[in-house]
């Protein structure tokens, strides 16, 4: 490092050697000062301009010129009442465009009136239902020892634990006796079981 001494204030300072030629000055202050000093700004700016003396140019841009309904390109809401709670909201037109019109003002009212749950729900098809009927277990083991334990897709054995399907669901019959017919009955794997309930 090269020492130099400060041409303004005449304190020591150090830069590197590719500096000591050029260095004149130990900080952007003495800089600036020895600048206003060699090279005066005319009169009207010594004092700084407009906006440093807290006065505005009449046409001065702001923020506030553009934010909400002063822009120019403002859209007012559409108002919706909430199903649950019953209060107004606003929708913006190109929300309900791509959205459908709403029907809660927000997620806390969603979840709270628990219209997508259980019978509310569009895709309900009465929801699981574990008894199959008195005559269950005896039409169950008929349909297995009618089918020797195997899947009627794939072949797999799975002897009697084998799981047995209604080829027509359960719920579509008016009494589990029709439901639970040997012809309406079929074995399948767990695996083809899964892929036939849910295709």
């Amino acid at each position: 490092m090269v020492t130099k001494i400060c041409e303004v204030c005449g304190l020591p300072f150090r830069v590197k050697p590719y500096r000591a030629d050029s260095a004149r000055f130990c900080s952007f202050a003495c800089g600036g000062t020895w600048r206003l000093k060699t090279h005066p700004m005319p009169n009207a700016h010594k004092a700084g301009n407009r906006f440093r003396a807290g006065l505005r140019p009449a046409n001065a841009f702001m923020s506030e010129h553009v934010r909400g309904s002063a822009n120019a390109r403002w859209v007012d809401g559409e108002t919706f009442t909430c199903e649950h709670c019953g209060k107004p909201f606003v929708v913006k037109p190109w929300v309900v465009r791509q959205n459908g019109v709403p029907r809660f003002c927000g997620r806390v009212c969603f979840s709270a009136s628990g219209a997508f749950r259980g019978e509310l729900s569009r895709t309900w098809v009465g929801g699981p239902k574990t008894y199959r009927g008195r005559g269950w277990r005896a039409a169950r083991l008929l349909a297995v020892k009618r089918d020797g334990g195997r899947c009627a897709d794939c072949g797999e054995l799975g002897g009697a634990s084998i799981p047995v399907h209604h080829v027509r669901p359960f719920r579509e019959f008016s009494s589990a006796a029709e439901a639970n017919a040997p012809d309406n009955l079929i074995c399948l794997c767990q695996r083809c079981h899964m892929r036939a309930e849910y295709a």
